[in-house]
């Protein structure tokens, strides 16, 4: 109908107004960390491999359709790996490999999420691991849930500089700091 049009016309022109998510990734992460973490994201959509549908890359060219279903589920996929909703909380990186940390680290701006957008810049920082949230991300009801990412105990953590509680290896933030800075032990420095 002509009213559908035009709310999805204003729903578009409001969508492009918007910066897109986005993601930086390390500098330090091989070509070979980049592929290990695409195909982590694609077996979790078929536990196979590349979905079908999806193009097949060769030397001389691509070969078959790209599905916009598939692309998307693949998409997904990756930001799963980034951020997790998990009930009525998120999962910070639950699927990112901690040698990512390195250098400049991950940097996840504007990634929609059911209560809003979320960004943070997640890195190791002298002899601590460190994560800003990017201003205005919306925490969920029941939190963030953060996993130590190293073999061993975790190095004390503190949000905006109030000592935080580590529970088997978890932390659940149920208020968002500006920072999060959580220190190494002496092993991963």
């Amino acid at each position: 109908s002509e009213t559908a049009l035009s709310t999805a016309a204003t729903q578009h022109s409001n969508a492009a107004e918007q910066e897109p998510p986005s993601l930086e990734l390390p500098a330090a992460a091989s070509a070979q960390a980049r592929e290990a973490l695409l195909q982590q994201a694609l077996a979790r959509i078929d536990g196979q491999g590349l979905a079908s549908g999806w193009q097949q890359w060769r030397s001389d060219g691509v070969s078959g359709l790209v599905d916009a279903s598939q692309a998307a589920s693949q998409v997904l996929a990756i930001a799963d790996l980034l951020l997790d909703e998990q009930g009525d909380r998120l999962h910070l990186a639950p699927g990112l490999p901690a040698d990512w940390l390195a250098g400049d680290g991950v940097q996840v701006r504007d990634l929609a999420t059911r209560w809003g957008r979320f960004g943070y810049h997640s890195r190791r920082q002298g002899d601590a691991w460190v994560i800003d949230f990017a201003a205005g991300t919306v925490l969920p009801p029941a939190g963030l849930l953060i996993d130590w990412p190293w073999e061993g105990e975790p190095g004390q953590a503190h949000a905006d500089d109030q000592l935080l509680e580590w529970q088997q290896g978890r932390l659940l933030l149920t208020r968002l700091p500006q920072q999060l800075r959580i220190s190494l032990p002496a092993a991963r420095r």
